[in-house]
């Protein structure tokens, strides 16, 4: 059975060959290194992004296209053996693009459900991504680990920097439809 995780996490456990030499051929072929694959999947998801709420067919493709590029870039890393390196470039483009979708679903549909999302989204990917940084660490929460209050306060300015943007899209939003309304 075909499994999206293991098609991410380990290249040799490709349940479809054809999928290991695309890999292949995108880094021995057409000279794309695993940066310039995120770098791609991020560009797809901005055009994504952009087109959310205006072109539904053009979102579908470069979000289509993100995801793709999402896929190939840890696939084409392990080929290079840099799995480790570049992790972090690829998890902050994939959280930037999601944040800037669930963004502006909830800038655009006023309802609180995408509201709450958003405010889970941004909390779990913060604190995952900062646990991430700390790894070597072995995270204890009972007893008061500093590596895990270090933690929790990125994950909270983290918060605020997004509940700030959030608050100036909204405003700019609101201002820009005022001024049209009269």
């Amino acid at each position: 059975m075909f499994n999206l995780y293991d098609l991410k996490t380990n290249t040799k456990s490709f349940k479809n060959q054809k999928l290991e030499k695309v890999a292949y051929f995108l880094k021995e072929k057409l000279h794309l290194t695993a940066n310039k694959i995120t770098a791609l999947s991020f560009v797809s998801g901005l055009f994504a992004f952009a087109y959310l709420f205006s072109n539904h067919f053009l979102f579908i493709v470069f979000i289509i296209l993100s995801l793709v590029f999402d896929i190939f870039d840890g696939a084409v890393a392990r080929l290079e053996h840099k799995g480790d390196e570049g992790w972090i470039i690829d998890r902050t483009s994939d959280r930037l693009v999601t944040l800037l979708i669930l963004l502006k679903i909830t800038v655009y549909s006023f309802s609180f459900i995408p509201a709450v999302l958003l405010i889970i989204f941004m909390v779990v990917t913060a604190f995952i991504f900062y646990q991430k940084i700390f790894n070597n660490r072995h995270f204890n929460i009972v007893y008061g680990d500093p590596f895990f209050h270090i933690l929790l306060i990125l994950t909270l300015t983290n918060i605020a920097v997004y509940y700030l943007l959030a608050q100036l899209l909204f405003n700019i939003w609101y201002l820009a439809t005022k001024s049209k309304a009269h």
